[in-house]
């Protein structure tokens, strides 16, 4: 049974019959699935299902619905299959059909029996370990210092069935109580448990870099890119709405909210030394074109940067080894039958910024890594102007791990894993020559190459 829908989808569930046996796997990661075998008893109902109903003969369920979730029953034998396409069964007068009952038989496979966590990258990666994965609470990322292991953790989030087992060494169960989704918390993690909440680790701050906001100050998530890094001289600065009026703002506790740039602005970078931000402006709408301003904060004055407009035109990261702001300038596909063109090179081009003159250099390299530093900057490895970071490559599905330069903008791989996350989810141990990870929920760790 497939699905795949708009926002998502239910999982894969497949049937493998083999002589008089079966089992059944749950998938809702390319990465991992779960599985079990079936009772004779099972696998019998299942056949006597798929005959009575004659769900093969039916042809596709086509319902009224717009969006939810599609849904196909495929059978596939060493002649030949058969495949049953259905649109939102048990919508649209269709609950208690063959459709919506077939969907359901499948379903309640998953709701007993004791199903195997399996990693494809198991066989493929050295060491490759399931360190936590628990079916109370979601591990978002991980953080590692002298032995000391600190988990940002999340209360939600299921695998199928009751209980799991995990594969390899260390794959002890967290056993925590269900609970409603909440705020992510940091939490110890030792001998395979986890433990008590703890404070933010030194390279993460505080879960909430708000201090001095006020409380009813509204501000859109999607026009900062690195919070963490907007609290700067005990100020905090927020692109929000206060009073009435649009822009950017400087916040401090005990002091009414300064207006720094009226107007529709996004993505600001402020230096670490208080002295200047950079900030996206658009004298209408992000549809346009936009351009480049830096702000002197000690005095307010504004500076719009001397370089053409072009459709993406953002800050996005100050870059300490340079000490400089790095700049992206690109510009969007022509769509067919728009009579708007373009605007911006042909190729995306990167610029650093001085802040304090204006001046700008084109540079090259690769730059994905300081797009990634949502909730911290990217992990030292120990060696000047060099970080770990993590890349994933389209073509072979892959998410590269390597050391990357700051100066170079060189990025070089040290291994690749089957699987797709961020730099953010990650934490290196080079002492020990392992590779912690956060990946969708689970702790998961690796032995790096060469260790």
């Amino acid at each position: 049974m497939l699905s795949d829908g708009y926002w998502g989808s239910a999982g894969q569930i497949i049937v493998r019959v083999s002589g008089g046996s079966a089992e059944v796997t749950h998938s809702t990661d390319p990465a991992r699935y779960y599985v079990r075998t079936l009772a004779p008893a099972e696998l019998t109902g299942l056949r006597e299902f798929v005959a009575s109903s004659r769900i093969e003969d039916r042809g596709p369920l086509a319902t009224a619905v717009s969006d939810g979730m599609q849904y196909e029953y495929v059978h596939i034998t060493r002649s030949g299959g058969r495949r049953v396409f259905m649109n939102n069964p048990g919508l649209a007068g269709t609950g208690g059909s063959v459709y919506d009952q077939t969907c359901e038989h499948f379903m309640r496979l998953l709701s007993s029996g004791k199903f195997v966590l399996k990693y494809r990258a198991a066989e493929a990666i050295p060491g490759f370990e399931v360190l936590a994965a628990d079916n109370g609470v979601s591990i978002l990322t991980v953080w590692k210092e002298k032995g000391e292991i600190r988990l940002l953790t999340e209360k939600g989030g299921r695998s199928p069935g009751g209980a799991v087992s995990v594969q390899g060494e260390g794959g002890a169960l967290v056993s925590v109580d269900q609970g409603q989704p909440g705020t992510p918390e940091w939490v110890s993690f030792e001998g395979g448990k986890i433990g008590q909440p703890e404070q933010s680790p030194p390279s993460f701050g505080p879960l909430e870099p708000s201090e001095g906001v006020p409380a009813k100050m509204g501000f859109e998530g999607n026009r900062h890119s690195s919070l963490w890094a907007l609290t700067v001289g005990g100020y905090t600065y927020r692109v929000a709405s206060w009073n009435g009026k649009d822009g950017f703002w400087r916040c401090r506790t005990g002091s009414d909210p300064a207006l720094l740039l009226e107007g529709n602005v996004a993505l600001p970078v402020v230096t670490p030394d208080g002295k200047w931000a950079v900030i996206a402006k658009t004298d209408s709408n992000w549809a346009e074109p936009n351009y480049v301003v830096r702000i002197e904060l000690a005095t307010g004055r504004t500076f719009r940067l001397n370089v053409p407009v072009a459709d993406t035109f953002n800050p996005v990261a100050y870059v300490p080894t340079h000490r400089k702001v790095l700049l992206e300038r690109a510009r969007d596909e022509a769509e067919t039958g728009s009579s708007q063109r373009p605007v911006g090179p042909d190729r995306p081009e990167f610029r650093l910024l001085d802040p304090a003159t204006g001046a700008t250099e084109i540079v090259t390299g690769s730059f994905e890594p300081l797009f990634d530093q949502s909730i911290r900057p990217l992990q030292p490895t120990g060696k000047p102007d060099e970080v770990w970071a993590a890349r994933f490559n389209e073509k072979s599905e892959a998410t590269q791990v390597g050391r990357y330069d700051m100066k170079t903008f060189r990025f070089a791989a040290v291994m690749s894993a089957p699987m797709r996350f961020s730099s953010m989810q990650m934490w290196v141990d080079e002492a020990e020559g392992k590779l912690y990870l956060a990946y969708n929920g689970h702790l998961l760790r690796m032995i790096l190459p060469g260790k």
